[in-house]
């Protein structure tokens, strides 16, 4: 209720529809933090509030958006080491005999396909699995065949290793405990924002160049003084209207979302 959206009109120039898109797109997040923090949008309130950054658009969703917390030498984050075991090409885990001709990218992908042993490996490479093992990543059948102790947990991983970052509530109940367990001990934490890091990084590219010294940044070239003259504002438009329709659908998916959680919660409340 209230959310207001002007699209530019079609009698208009193209620089006149670059100059009105962009403001467009910086009142939605505005319109949209502001029914994160106040459960509506009301009109009086939204004039008061002051302007604020498309990274920092709140979300609805608890713990949305799951990363890896840094790896320092007063807090080591074993995950880093478990994430290039598993994952990595370069992994001394991967490339062993007899499969090294069917050049699996990762242990991960070697394990799902072919039945491993643990004497498959040389010594050198037995202490990395060992440890793998006595950390409940991997386990050894008594005759010698090895397995993820949980492929919950390692498809997670794995999510997280190739997108740096996984969404919380994508997850069924059993992998969100390990996600908790995790976050508890710090190898990972949580972000409740509307948009991940990645997609971030993506608008403050396109928009402005806080992030990157070879932005785009468009909402700086066409709102403040003469635009260039290298850059045709209908590539400019077209491009700005793809990113206030993604922008839509992440403010949707925010929506649907909180809306199940909601409902979940009240069929837990009254037993039904």
């Amino acid at each position: 209720n209230g959310f207001k959206l002007n699209i530019p009109g079609h009698n208009l120039s193209w620089l006149e529809k670059v100059r009105t898109i962009i403001p467009e797109i910086e009142s939605i997040i505005r319109q949209y933090n502001l029914y994160v923090v106040e459960g509506g949008i009301d009109p009086d309130i939204f004039m008061l509030t002051d302007a604020i950054k498309i990274t920092d658009c709140k979300s609805l969703i608890p713990k949305k958006y799951i990363y890896l917390t840094d790896s320092t030498e007063q807090r080591p984050n074993i995950l880093y080491r478990v994430l290039k075991d598993f994952f990595s090409k370069q992994s001394m885990l991967t490339y062993i005999e007899p499969y090294k001709e069917k050049k699996y990218n990762s242990l991960y992908q070697l394990l799902q396909e072919e039945n491993v042993e643990y004497n498959n490996y040389e010594n050198y490479q037995k202490q990395e699995i060992d440890w793998l093992i006595n950390n409940l990543y991997l386990r050894k059948s008594s005759d010698g065949v090895l397995d993820f102790v949980n492929l919950k947990q390692m498809n997670m991983l794995h999510d997280l290793y190739k997108c740096d970052v996984c969404m919380y509530w994508n997850y069924d109940a059993d992998t969100r405990i390990i996600l908790d367990d995790y976050i508890n001990k710090g190898y990972l934490y949580f972000k409740n924002t509307l948009l991940s890091h990645q997609e971030q990084d993506l608008y403050s590219y396109v928009f402005n160049n806080e992030r990157f010294s070879n932005a785009l940044a468009y909402r700086n070239k066409y709102l403040h003084g003469t635009p260039p003259i290298n850059v045709n504002p209908h590539k400019v438009y077209v491009i700005s209207i793809m990113m206030l329709i993604c922008l839509l659908f992440k403010i949707k998916h925010d929506l649907q979302v909180s809306l199940e959680l909601k409902q979940c919660r009240n069929k837990l409340s009254t037993g039904n």
